[in-house]
């Protein structure tokens, strides 16, 4: 419903860390999508579609390694971002074709999957929520959860994409979040784990959305904890993909 790709939960300024991302040596790009005032399910999905296969199809431009792509998300980014990862066979996540050159025919599926409290089971969550048309997912899919058709639920749910072909993912949710419940991420968790994915689930005790803590000090040290738990992943990936390649060669 609203945000930018420069704030990221407590991180006000989020691009002085995406900066030391990148003097780590990745190219990092942070995405803006449509809200849900704009486009509803499923065009903020393909707008990171459209962005992947972008940077992808202009990777020589930018020295991007193509094949060793992470894709990182929080909250509404990280669904996103799942679907994106999880599905990237699932047609109706195309993007429209666009007057200038858009990666069409480009490969957009990932190799890793990072998430930071995001929400993957719209069917969980009908259940749980109250009815009504105003909920964040609600005004995503066009519908309230509880009067939204099975097969959409579905489809917006990252957890009904899962396979045994995922890349690795990352999982961080802290365990009082009042937004995004942390059963979202154990129901992925289990998922994963059962589709034989590797994966990583990070519990963060006392952390509510966005890893806001009961004081400052506990805030700074949860998202502290999870920025570095993120970097170890993306490194690990980024290294395990490279050390295919060389194997290959």
């Amino acid at each position: 419903m609203g945000g930018h790709a420069r704030h990221s939960g407590a991180l006000e300024n989020f691009p002085t860390f995406l900066a030391a991302l990148s003097a780590r040596g990745y190219v990092v790009a942070s995405v803006n999508y449509r809200l849900s005032g704009e486009a509803r399910f499923p065009g903020p999905v393909q707008d990171v579609r459209q962005a992947i296969r972008w940077l992808r199809a202009n990777s020589a431009a930018y020295r991007i390694d193509a094949s060793r792509v992470v894709v990182w998300g929080a909250s509404a980014g990280g669904h996103l971002a799942a679907l994106n990862a999880l599905a990237c066979a699932e047609p109706r996540f195309d993007p429209p074709p666009l007057d200038t050159p858009s990666g069409r025919g480009v490969d957009d599926c990932v190799q890793g999957l990072v998430l930071w409290y995001a929400p993957s089971n719209f069917e969980t969550l009908a259940a749980s929520q109250a009815d009504g048309a105003q909920t964040p997912d609600a005004k995503l899919l066009g519908c309230a959860l509880r009067a939204c058709a099975a097969d959409l639920l579905r489809l917006a749910s990252p957890s009904f994409h899962v396979s045994p072909d995922d890349p690795p993912v990352l999982l961080l949710h802290g365990r009082e979040d009042e937004v995004v419940p942390f059963a979202q991420s154990v129901d992925l968790e289990a998922r994963l784990r059962a589709a034989g994915v590797d994966v990583e689930f990070a519990r963060l005790d006392g952390a509510r959305h966005s890893f806001i803590g009961p004081n400052a000090e506990a805030t700074r040290a949860a998202t502290l904890a999870a920025l570095e738990r993120t970097i170890r992943f993306i490194d690990r990936v980024a290294r395990a993909e490279a050390q295919d390649e060389r194997r290959s060669d």
